[in-house]
C-alpha cells in the first residue's frame, strides 16, 4: 500500500510535464523467458527514456559511496536505521 500511496503522490508532478512531448505509461510488466518484471512508471519523449521505480518511505534518505565505489542507501527513521541496500 505504500508503493501505491508512493505512486499516487507523484501525479501531481506528472502535470508540469509538457503532454505533447512526454508519454508516461504506468504498471508496465514484461516477460523475459520465463521470469515477469515490473516498471513502476516510464517516461518517454524524443530524447530520453526514464524508468521510475517508486517507493513511498519517511524519514531521512542517505546515499552513501564508499572509497571502492560501492554504495547503499539507508533511511533514518526516529528511532531506527534501515540499510535498503549496499552494492
Amino acid at each position: 500500500m505504500a508503493g501505491h500511496n508512493g505512486e499516487k503522490s507523484l501525479q501531481y508532478f506528472y502535470r508540469y510535464l509538457p503532454k505533447q512531448e512526454a508519454d508516461i505509461i504506468h504498471n508496465i510488466r514484461i516477460k523475459h523467458m520465463e521470469f515477469f518484471f515490473q516498471i513502476d512508471t516510464l517516461i518517454i519523449t524524443s530524447k530520453f527514456l526514464i524508468v521510475l521505480e517508486i517507493k513511498n518511505y519517511t524519514g531521512e534518505l542517505s546515499l552513501m559511496i564508499n572509497m571502492d565505489n560501492s554504495f547503499g542507501l539507508q533511511v533514518k527513521e526516529e528511532k531506527s536505521l534501515k540499510t535498503l541496500f549496499n552494492k
